[in-house]
């Protein structure tokens, strides 16, 4: 029978015979049991370079699997490229805000990195790793590898430390969260550094040859330190809090201010309709929400806690805005609860939000760089 390649298939049979490379492999276990495999994801690679998407189903998991290797293939005088990536532009990013089935490959040069961390996901231990790459448009991608996937990073120390490291990620999911892209990664998610392909050369930061110093990220886990520690972590008044401007992209920008609640500005209500993807406000169009920030229409929006809150200390006064999760730890209730105790729709600040006026509370204020140059 004749060989083919990918772009002659069809699916009016399914006796075809084609060259390819196993040029990524991918074992799928079950979310609820990590040692039951469900399938094996492939992409391969015909010499045309035409990619094929496959999936080994469980019941013919272990009648194929000793057959699939990774970069294997079995007529070695075949020039098939060793790797196939599809790496995603700034507009195609944009397009995949949210999507979990569409996963996507990044590439960029590693900006900074931070060191693997364990967080308590649904009940279980799940480690984490945060690390920042840079695009060739010199876009920021601020990525977590979750699981297994940290492992990989162990890739990094066969390369020197004064090297500059370019990294792909493949098979990701893309979010966005206050503006900024954040990217995760997958059971399929494999990580390639400094490979000699002309989509790693197309990468520069700085002048040619000059090394790109990484970044240290600091621990983000809130548990590291007792809330008596973290209350007087880099205190400030209000007054100085107010004078602080822009000076670099690594400035501090966590404090903490101990202020009292003088009121809270109701003519900006006290909750908004958010997006189930960003969390951000969602706008109404028709009979459907619409979110501006990601461009997801929202199926189940909800409604979450926004206060802004006028404070003061003995310096000065500001405004600060509170989020859901904080809001609810002051007044042990929901938005749901609420909304259902009243006798009909108001805009009007309720009570049991009232009570947060006067009094005393202990404000961890995280500024960005939108606050500090724009004031």
């Amino acid at each position: 029978m004749d060989i083919t390649t990918v772009n002659n298939l069809h699916s009016g049979r399914d006796d075809w015979i084609i060259n390819v490379r196993v040029v990524r492999l991918s074992n799928i276990y079950d979310n609820k049991n990590d040692t039951q495999q469900i399938l094996i994801y492939l992409i391969l690679l015909d010499e045309e370079g035409s990619p094929l998407h496959a999936i080994v189903r469980k019941n013919l998991i272990s009648k194929l699997k000793s057959f699939l290797t990774e970069g294997e293939i079995k007529n070695p005088s075949l020039k098939i490229p060793l790797h196939y990536f599809d790496f995603a532009s700034s507009q195609i990013l944009s397009e995949r805000i949210g999507d979990n089935e569409m996963l996507t490959d990044v590439i960029g040069t590693l900006d900074a990195l931070g060191e693997i961390e364990e967080k308590c996901i649904k009940g279980k231990d799940t480690k984490i790793l945060k690390l920042e790459i840079l695009t060739k448009e010199k876009l920021k991608l601020y990525v977590t590898l979750w699981g297994a996937t940290t492992k990989q990073i162990d890739t990094l120390s066969t390369f020197p430390n004064d090297h500059t490291k370019h990294l792909a990620i493949t098979s990701t999911i893309v979010r966005k969260f206050q503006g900024e892209y954040s990217i995760n990664s997958t059971s399929s998610t494999r990580l390639y550094v400094n490979l000699n392909i002309s989509e790693f050369a197309d990468l520069t930061i700085g002048l040619p040859g000059e090394h790109h110093q990484v970044r240290h990220i600091l621990s983000t886990t809130k548990n590291e330190l007792d809330p008596n520690t973290r209350m007087f972590m880099n205190r400030i008044f209000i007054a100085d809090l107010k004078k602080m401007i822009w000076q670099s992209p690594d400035q501090q920008k966590l404090f903490t201010v101990r202020a009292t609640v003088e009121s809270i500005h109701d003519t900006k209500g006290w909750n908004y309709v958010a997006c189930e993807i960003c969390l951000k406000l969602l706008t109404k169009e028709g009979q459907q929400y619409t979110c501006k920030t990601c461009g997801r229409k929202n199926k189940f929006p909800s409604i979450r806690f926004k206060l802004h809150l006028q404070v003061s200390d003995i310096t000065d006064s500001t405004s600060f805005t509170i989020f859901h999760t904080d809001v609810q730890s002051l007044v042990n209730t929901s938005v749901a609860d609420i909304i259902n105790s009243q006798d009909h729709f108001s805009k009007d600040i309720p009570p049991i939000l009232q009570n947060i006026c006067n009094c005393t509370l202990i404000f961890e204020v995280k500024l960005t760089d939108g606050n500090l140059k724009e004031g």
